[in-house]
């Protein structure tokens, strides 16, 4: 998507402190999923970024529910961690050290 071509709204959106999931599988599968936005998922092997999975599966499903007024819920506030991460977009450049 060339930059030109992005929604300022999901743009926006892609810059709130989302809870982010992370885990791997016993297969050494790696996946990552964002609290509030259950549909947002994105699972990697060995060899693929996770990183850059998770985040076009975020704005994906911000721009779906942008499109079709789905309202999108609020990240928590004040973040508390427990077992989760809670990482603003694109601040550390990974998905949870994963």
């Amino acid at each position: 998507m060339r930059q030109s071509d992005r929604n300022p709204r999901v743009e926006e959106l892609l810059q709130r402190p989302w809870t982010i999931v992370t885990g791997r599988k016993a297969d050494g599968v790696r996946w990552a999923r964002c609290r509030e936005i259950e549909h947002a998922v994105a699972y990697a092997g060995p060899s693929e970024n996770l990183d850059e999975l998770f985040w076009d599966s975020l704005r994906a499903s911000l721009e779906a529910m942008t499109e079709s007024g789905e309202p999108i819920p609020a990240p928590p506030s004040p973040i508390s961690f427990d077992t989760v991460y809670a990482v603003p977009a694109r601040a550390t450049g990974a998905v949870a050290g994963l």
